[in-house]
């Protein structure tokens, strides 16, 4: 996997990408405050694959949003719809995990004609919440930009504390923790610095309502393939129960691990997504 570049009209969108020879191309998404790193561990078993990981905007080394702007899942799925012009790609393999599961999954149903298969890690297509939350959810979301926009970000000291931080905040092990937070990182002299947005921390501020959530997932018509961790989060376990009825055409798998199991497990994750695509 070597460093890339994608220019979309609004974004520099860095990534990490390796050319496969037998001629398919995955575009890989991440999940919430990771980055493109996250896919290295499964490249090594998918060689065969043209595959590009993306920092999704705010992410990594990608460019942040303008400070009049903030992190909208939708705005998100727009990006991807970018990312696609910008490398001329008509019909991709979307594989996303967890947050970039999500995205995908929006995307699937959104543009159908542009995802020839879609493979989910952890997740099971948007997040929701009751319609009767709306209100609590608008003054939270206002109050933490507020608290942030007032607050000091805080740098980390050494990079050992954050690799120790990320493992238990993931139940990470140190290598998988530091390939993560040491491409959210940059060093400014004698000091680390986060790269990524300290506002991918505050809160959305509406979520999808049920219907909504389950008219998304019922729009997905490219074969799709759900893998969960056997530690994973028991709330994407409870979607996938819920919404599997919807899916047009789906295959669920479970392997080891936890909501980072295509990291802790990366050659069973690939052979069960080098399968699906075969």
């Amino acid at each position: 996997m070597k460093p890339y570049t994608i220019h979309t009209a609004n974004y520099a969108i860095e990534a990490l990408r390796q050319t496969g020879s037998n001629g398919h191309t995955i575009l890989a998404l991440h999940g919430w405050l990771d980055n493109a790193a996250s896919f290295l561990p499964l490249s090594q078993h998918l060689k065969q694959y043209t595959l590009i990981a993306i920092d999704m905007v705010g992410h990594g080394n990608s460019s942040h949003r303008s400070t009049d702007a903030h992190y909208h899942l939708m705005d998100w799925v727009q990006d991807l719809y970018q990312v696609l012009e910008a490398l001329d790609i008509q019909k991709v393999i979307l594989l996303g995990h967890s947050l970039g599961g999500i995205v995908s999954s929006v995307f699937a149903a959104c543009f159908p004609e542009r995802v020839e298969k879609l493979i989910m890690i952890e997740s099971a297509g948007p997040l929701s919440k009751s319609p009767d939350t709306s209100a609590t959810q608008i003054r939270d979301s206002i109050l933490s930009r507020e608290k942030a926009l007032h607050s000091k970000v805080k740098h980390p000291k050494d990079l050992t504390s954050v690799v120790r931080a990320r493992m238990l905040a993931g139940n990470l092990n140190a290598e998988h923790a530091e390939l993560l937070v040491t491409r959210n990182l940059v060093r400014v002299q004698e000091n680390w610095q986060w790269r990524s947005d300290p506002r991918l921390r505050t809160l959305s501020s509406l979520r999808l309502t049920d219907p909504q959530a389950e008219n998304i997932v019922a729009n997905i018509d490219s074969p799709t393939k759900l893998i969960l961790g056997e530690n994973g989060f028991e709330k994407i376990v409870r979607l996938v129960e819920q919404r599997k009825n919807l899916f047009k055409d789906i295959t669920l798998a479970t392997v080891p691990g936890g909501h980072h199991c295509h990291m802790e497990f990366p050659q069973e994750t690939a052979a069960l997504i080098d399968s699906f695509l075969k």
